[in-house]
């Protein structure tokens, strides 16, 4: 499985909450600005 994490480019808190999400589920994150 494979989680698309959509954020907005400039929200660096929402990117860091998907990476953290990311490492606490234990699975990839693709994580895609717009």
């Amino acid at each position: 499985m494979l989680v698309n994490w959509h954020y907005e480019k400039f929200d660096e808190d929402m990117k860091e909450v998907g990476e953290d999400f990311s490492e606490l589920v234990n699975l990839p994150f693709n994580l895609l600005p717009f």
